[in-house]
């Protein structure tokens, strides 16, 4: 069965609402097909809803503004930074994605980790410590679904099949 776009959006703004309460994010940069960027700061908005194939951003100041999905190529939310030349090779990253028993990480320096598993809703199913960033994450006890990773002061979303 194939999922709807709007679906698939309100996934990929469900896991970032996640990480943007776990890392303090602010802003949401919205990149449309051509490469153009439109950078919103969260705090201006009241909530974003969805109707029909458009995505509709409500502001703290009562105006409203709707974005077709087809317009829509990547939304990120980030913390607004300085730095503009960030490697890709540094990037923490956890494989495979998506995983069914095990994981694990790369580009993380750390040997004393504090890692942490939340479900899409908030709820934290498991926290380990003192894990060396080498070893795999024993996932097998979770259920099939989307989670988020947060490893110290990063988050990374994954999907247990």
């Amino acid at each position: 069965m194939k999922k709807s776009i709007p679906y698939k959006i309100s996934l990929i703004l469900l896991f970032a609402l996640g990480v943007i309460n776990l890392n303090a994010q602010n802003v949401i940069n919205i990149i449309n097909p051509n490469g153009v960027e439109k950078i919103i700061t969260l705090n201006t908005l009241s909530k974003i809803t969805f109707s029909g194939t458009n995505m509709i951003l409500n502001y703290q100041n009562g105006t409203n503004e709707s974005m077709a999905f087809s317009t829509i190529n990547k939304m990120l939310f980030a913390t607004p930074t300085i730095l503009n030349d960030i490697k890709i090779e540094d990037k923490m990253m956890l494989y495979p994605n998506p995983a069914s028993d095990k994981l694990y990480l790369k580009n993380v320096n750390d040997e004393n980790l504090n890692i942490s598993i939340f479900s899409i809703s908030g709820l934290q199913l498991l926290k380990i410590t003192a894990l060396k960033s080498s070893e795999p994450i024993d996932i097998s006890s979770l259920p099939k679904g989307f989670f988020v990773l947060k490893i110290n002061d990063q988050a990374i979303k994954f999907t247990k099949k």
